[in-house]
């Protein structure tokens, strides 16, 4: 959660060839507010399948820092 609490979001494991996505969701009206990649442009500037890990940054709501990669499980 934001350090504000009005975002969260959700990092889901791409399927099928797919990339990880990232999305943002306001926590009061539950409405999608963003997912990341937002375009095939930037989808192509990661090769991972997967955010692995992500946190708000600790003040403001505006960065999101994100780890991406595929763990050895």
């Amino acid at each position: 959660m934001s350090f504000s609490g009005k975002y969260v979001f959700m990092c889901e494991r791409g399927v099928e060839g797919k990339k990880g996505k990232l999305t943002i969701f306001e926590t009061l009206s539950h409405k999608k507010k963003k997912t990341l990649p937002e375009s095939i442009d930037q989808e192509n500037s990661t090769t991972s399948p997967e955010f692995v890990a992500a946190a708000f940054s600790p003040r403001e709501d505006k960065m999101i820092v994100t780890l991406t990669g595929a763990p050895d499980w």
